[in-house]
């Protein structure tokens, strides 16, 4: 987390006995000593409830996701019914067909030949 090097611990260290001075440097570290450790349980305490909630909400999720599954696998699988090929030939005029796409039919008189 920290990357403090030795140089930077003994500037830290002269700073604090210059700044602080040597009698209340003592009461000074222990006082960092347990905010530091206050923080660090803090932390603890918040990453815990976070990995609880994170696990409930993801045990969630994998009983949403079996009851999907067990659902899909309760629903027979039927292919839809082919349609009668009678039905469709008989429906079906080519012609017809041609005619509605292109916008004219047979019985169209030519514009030119009028």
């Amino acid at each position: 987390m920290l990357s403090l090097g030795g140089g930077e611990l003994i500037l830290i260290g002269v700073l604090a006995i210059v700044l602080i001075g040597p009698e209340k440097l003592p009461d000074a570290a222990r006082w960092l000593g347990k905010t530091w450790g206050g923080m660090r349980r803090a932390l603890d305490d918040v990453t815990g409830e976070f990995r609880r909630e994170l696990h409930q909400v993801d045990e969630e999720v994998r009983q949403v996701s079996r009851a999907a599954l067990d659902q899909n696998k309760a629903q027979p699988k039927t292919p839809e019914e082919p349609a009668d090929p009678g039905e469709v030939t008989a429906d079906a005029d080519l012609a017809d067909f041609i005619g509605e796409v292109t916008g004219t039919s047979e019985e169209s008189e030519d514009p030119a030949s009028k």
